[in-house]
């Protein structure tokens, strides 16, 4: 599993100033997603993050790559937060160790959206 580094979450920072669609230094949407193929476990997940906050979203089946034995599915949860690069590399390290205690096959990232 390739870990999101802080020269990634910089490189998205920067190109959402350079179109200047949103402050990155306000409150706004952050959307967190986990990957397995155990929709249960998925539920469990999200059902344990809303008590931290988060608000669950959805789980739903992901496209699958052709070598793919089992249908994977997505959890997507979200919280509007103001992050910094670092506090987000922080959140983002938290949710691989949510992934590993809780057995799903991955942290899949981030997305940034408005309020």
């Amino acid at each position: 599993m390739k870990l999101i580094d802080k020269s990634t979450i910089l490189e998205v920072f920067e190109d959402i100033r350079q179109k200047g669609e949103w402050d990155i230094n306000r409150e706004l949407l952050y959307g967190y997603f986990f990957l397995d193929e155990n929709r249960q476990k998925l539920k469990t997940v999200g059902d344990n993050l809303k008590k931290n906050g988060y608000t669950f979203v959805d789980i739903f089946k992901a496209e699958s790559e052709e070598n793919e034995k089992a249908e994977m599915y997505y959890l997507h949860i979200e919280k509007v937060e103001i992050h910094s690069v670092d506090s987000l590399f922080e959140r983002n390290i938290e949710f691989y160790k949510v992934a590993e205690k809780f057995g799903i096959n991955s942290y899949d990232g981030f997305d940034i959206g408005d309020v």
